[in-house]
């Protein structure tokens, strides 16, 4: 079957959202309990091969892009370990590096998984197995549409922009335009929250995936790989 994910037909298999809850938990507990350079790369390579295994296709420029702007706050927290650690030089530079890699493991992959997560599915299953309210999981799905939608009309601004003038526009001018369709965004959510979200009397159909041996397959293996690279990997 084909899907779309971020504007990539890709063919997959259908992927439980709670997949998107439980593998992060498990990696962040990993990365709190690692105390080694090696064992934070090895759960941050873990846990990028279980992405690619979730969603097919990843958004590489948007990773890189992140690890980039990462640069000089990982700097920073070098800096500050080295100078501000009472010790020698040696443990200075060997705390400086291991918070510095712990640091940049931990905001990636969390980074990463943010950015790949299917929100409306997860909501939707949430919702559906009464952990969420339907009034408050509705809201937060339409907080997080919110971004995406304002992301690609900012987009759409500088396409006509730049057809019209024949550059880009970075003035803050161009923040008029966004709070007009901001306006316009929240009083179409305003309507459909009180037809669906706020209103009791109204109901929609969601079809919430089903937990498969697969998932819980991935979950077991994913933590008896985190629990030998605490033992073996040192």
């Amino acid at each position: 079957m084909k899907h779309q994910v971020f504007g990539k037909p890709v063919i997959w298999k259908s992927t439980h959202p709670v997949n998107f809850m439980v593998l992060p938990l498990i990696f962040i507990i990993a990365i709190f309990s690692a105390n080694n350079i090696w064992q934070y790369l090895g759960i941050l390579v873990i846990a990028y091969f279980n992405l690619l295994l979730l969603v097919g296709v990843l958004k590489y420029r948007v990773l890189i892009i992140f690890s980039l702007y990462m640069l000089p706050v990982l700097l920073a927290i070098f800096l500050s370990s080295y100078f501000y650690t009472i010790s020698d030089a040696i443990a200075k530079i060997n705390m400086a590096k291991l918070l510095s890699v712990r640091y940049f493991s931990l905001g990636l992959f969390s980074f990463a998984y943010s950015v790949h997560t299917p929100f409306s599915a997860t909501f939707n299953y949430l919702i559906e197995r009464k952990i969420l309210p339907v009034k408050i999981g509705y809201a937060l799905l339409a907080a997080f549409n919110s971004f995406h939608f304002l992301a690609q009309e900012f987009g759409r601004i500088q396409v006509s922009y730049k057809m019209r003038y024949g550059k880009n526009c970075y003035s803050p001018r161009i923040l008029i335009a966004l709070l007009t369709t901001a306006a316009r965004y929240a009083h179409n959510l305003s309507i459909s929250m009180y037809s669906r979200g706020i209103n009791k009397h109204k109901t929609f159909v969601f079809k919430a995936p089903r937990l498969r041996y697969f998932d819980y397959i991935l979950w077991i293996t994913n933590l008896i790989t985190m629990i030998c690279i605490q033992l073996f990997i040192r």
